[in-house]
């Protein structure tokens, strides 16, 4: 195993910034790649990120707004990823029904509290 994933981070991320533009005029597609949320809040996360897209041009912007709304509604730290090419590594030890990673329109976006 490479050192890269010794490393005792919670997070490890590589991101590109970029605008959302030109994913604006795309038809709304969603997929959730791994879904560790209660069933309302997995929607409500969905919905709140096209809003998302809606209101703000960047990638920053849109997880700033996601992170905000779900420390505002659920309480706890939570955090946001979102970007075209990223990778990431969560430590397992994230609270499991607080987790979740889809795709909106060819965007990722991963949002996790932690403790």
């Amino acid at each position: 195993m490479s050192e890269h994933f010794r490393q005792e981070a919670c997070l490890a991320f590589r991101a590109e910034p970029s605008n959302v533009t030109a994913y604006k005029g795309l038809k709304e597609q969603k997929r959730f790649k791994k879904n560790h949320l209660p069933g309302e809040i997995g929607l409500y996360a969905v919905e709140l990120t096209g809003k998302a897209f809606q209101l703000f041009r960047t990638y920053y912007e849109i997880a700033q707004f996601l992170k905000n709304e779900f420390d505002r509604k659920y309480g706890g730290k939570w955090h946001c990823i979102v970007g075209d090419r990223f990778e990431s590594l969560v430590d397992p030890t994230y609270p499991s029904e607080h987790y979740v990673c889809y795709i909106h329109n060819g965007v990722e976006i991963e949002l996790f509290r932690t403790l």
